[in-house]
Protein backbone atom coordinates (compact mmCIF):
# COMPACT_ATOMS: atom_id res chain seq x y z
CA UNK A 1 0.00 0.00 0.00
CA UNK A 2 2.93 2.63 0.67
CA UNK A 3 4.19 1.99 -2.65
CA UNK A 4 0.48 2.71 -4.40
CA UNK A 5 1.27 5.91 -1.88
CA UNK A 6 4.24 6.79 -3.70
CA UNK A 7 2.95 6.27 -6.89
CA UNK A 8 0.18 8.88 -6.20
CA UNK A 9 2.58 11.10 -4.79
CA UNK A 10 4.43 11.11 -8.45
CA UNK A 11 1.45 11.71 -10.56
CA UNK A 12 0.36 14.33 -7.82
CA UNK A 13 3.47 15.98 -7.83
CA UNK A 14 4.85 18.31 -11.21
CA UNK A 15 8.06 18.90 -11.61
CA UNK A 16 9.40 22.20 -10.32
CA UNK A 17 8.93 24.97 -13.34
CA UNK A 18 11.86 27.03 -12.65
CA UNK A 19 13.88 23.82 -12.91
CA UNK A 20 12.01 22.78 -16.47
CA UNK A 21 12.57 25.95 -18.32
CA UNK A 22 15.90 26.07 -17.03
CA UNK A 23 16.45 22.39 -18.52
CA UNK A 24 15.13 24.16 -21.70
CA UNK A 25 16.99 27.36 -21.72
CA UNK A 26 20.51 25.32 -21.62
CA UNK A 27 19.35 22.89 -24.20
CA UNK A 28 18.58 25.71 -26.71
CA UNK A 29 21.64 27.67 -25.48
CA UNK A 30 24.16 23.98 -26.08
CA UNK A 31 22.26 23.98 -29.73
CA UNK A 32 22.88 27.36 -30.64
CA UNK A 33 26.77 27.35 -29.13
CA UNK A 34 27.83 23.65 -29.91
CA UNK A 35 28.19 24.29 -33.71
CA UNK A 36 30.39 26.89 -32.83
CA UNK A 37 32.97 25.07 -30.53
CA UNK A 38 32.76 21.78 -32.70
CA UNK A 39 34.12 24.00 -35.99
CA UNK A 40 37.18 25.23 -33.17
CA UNK A 41 38.22 21.43 -32.71
CA UNK A 42 37.57 19.92 -36.26
CA UNK A 43 39.36 20.59 -39.25
CA UNK A 44 36.41 20.03 -41.45
CA UNK A 45 33.18 21.04 -41.88
CA UNK A 46 31.24 17.96 -41.90
CA UNK A 47 32.97 16.94 -39.02
CA UNK A 48 31.64 19.50 -36.93
CA UNK A 49 28.36 19.25 -38.36
CA UNK A 50 27.96 15.06 -37.43
CA UNK A 51 29.33 16.08 -33.94
CA UNK A 52 27.17 18.84 -33.36
CA UNK A 53 24.63 16.89 -34.61
CA UNK A 54 25.46 13.64 -32.22
CA UNK A 55 25.93 16.15 -29.12
CA UNK A 56 22.32 18.21 -29.52
CA UNK A 57 20.60 14.90 -30.87
CA UNK A 58 21.48 13.03 -27.07
CA UNK A 59 20.59 16.57 -25.11
CA UNK A 60 17.14 16.93 -26.55
CA UNK A 61 16.50 13.05 -25.72
CA UNK A 62 17.59 13.05 -22.41
CA UNK A 63 15.10 16.25 -22.36
CA UNK A 64 12.36 14.06 -24.14
CA UNK A 65 13.17 11.10 -21.60
CA UNK A 66 12.66 13.42 -18.24
CA UNK A 67 9.89 14.97 -20.19
CA UNK A 68 8.05 11.67 -20.13
CA UNK A 69 9.32 10.28 -16.98
CA UNK A 70 7.37 13.81 -15.16
CA UNK A 71 3.81 11.85 -15.79
CA UNK A 72 3.87 7.86 -15.62
CA UNK A 73 0.28 7.79 -15.72
CA UNK A 74 -1.47 8.02 -18.71
CA UNK A 75 -2.49 6.78 -21.88
CA UNK A 76 0.74 6.59 -23.40
CA UNK A 77 2.65 4.33 -24.81
CA UNK A 78 5.36 3.88 -22.36
CA UNK A 79 2.80 4.95 -19.45
CA UNK A 80 2.61 2.26 -16.28
CA UNK A 81 -0.74 0.42 -16.59
CA UNK A 82 -2.07 1.87 -13.40
CA UNK A 83 -5.84 0.50 -13.83
CA UNK A 84 -4.63 -2.72 -14.53
CA UNK A 85 -2.36 -3.02 -11.48
CA UNK A 86 -4.91 -1.64 -9.35
CA UNK A 87 -7.70 -4.11 -10.84
CA UNK A 88 -5.27 -6.85 -10.13
CA UNK A 89 -4.29 -5.83 -6.72
CA UNK A 90 -8.42 -5.26 -5.61
CA UNK A 91 -8.75 -9.16 -6.81
CA UNK A 92 -5.91 -10.09 -5.08
CA UNK A 93 -7.50 -8.33 -1.95
CA UNK A 94 -10.98 -10.05 -2.61
CA UNK A 95 -8.98 -13.99 -2.92
CA UNK A 96 -7.54 -13.14 0.69
CA UNK A 97 -10.65 -11.91 2.54
CA UNK A 98 -12.64 -15.00 0.84
CA UNK A 99 -13.12 -17.45 4.36
CA UNK A 100 -12.12 -20.72 2.01
CA UNK A 101 -8.66 -19.30 1.30
CA UNK A 102 -7.83 -19.70 5.05
CA UNK A 103 -7.32 -22.98 5.66
CA UNK A 104 -4.01 -24.39 6.32
CA UNK A 105 -2.87 -26.96 4.24
CA UNK A 106 -1.88 -30.04 5.74
CA UNK A 107 -0.01 -33.28 4.90
CA UNK A 108 -1.63 -36.98 4.28
CA UNK A 109 -1.42 -39.21 7.18
CA UNK A 110 1.11 -41.74 4.86
CA UNK A 111 3.28 -38.62 3.60
CA UNK A 112 7.10 -39.77 3.94
CA UNK A 113 8.95 -37.12 5.75
CA UNK A 114 12.54 -38.72 5.63
CA UNK A 115 15.06 -37.13 3.47
CA UNK A 116 17.15 -39.85 2.46
CA UNK A 117 13.87 -42.14 1.36
CA UNK A 118 12.28 -38.60 -0.64
CA UNK A 119 16.12 -38.26 -2.37
CA UNK A 120 16.47 -41.98 -3.34
CA UNK A 121 12.88 -41.87 -4.70
CA UNK A 122 13.80 -38.60 -6.46
CA UNK A 123 16.78 -40.13 -8.27
CA UNK A 124 14.74 -43.31 -9.78
CA UNK A 125 12.84 -40.82 -10.94
CA UNK A 126 12.54 -39.76 -15.08
CA UNK A 127 15.18 -36.31 -14.54
CA UNK A 128 15.23 -35.50 -18.98
CA UNK A 129 12.97 -35.33 -21.69
CA UNK A 130 14.56 -37.44 -23.59
CA UNK A 131 13.75 -40.31 -21.48
CA UNK A 132 9.94 -39.39 -21.30
CA UNK A 133 10.77 -39.64 -24.95
CA UNK A 134 11.86 -43.06 -25.01
CA UNK A 135 8.48 -44.23 -24.48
Amino acid sequence: MAEFHDAQLISMWPFPFPYAQLSLLLTVLHMMISPLIMVQYTRWVWSACFLTCVSVVSVVALNIISLELENPFGEDHNDLPANEVHDHFRDSLLVLSDPDNWQVPRLLQNATLDFGHLKKRRDSQRNTIADFLKD
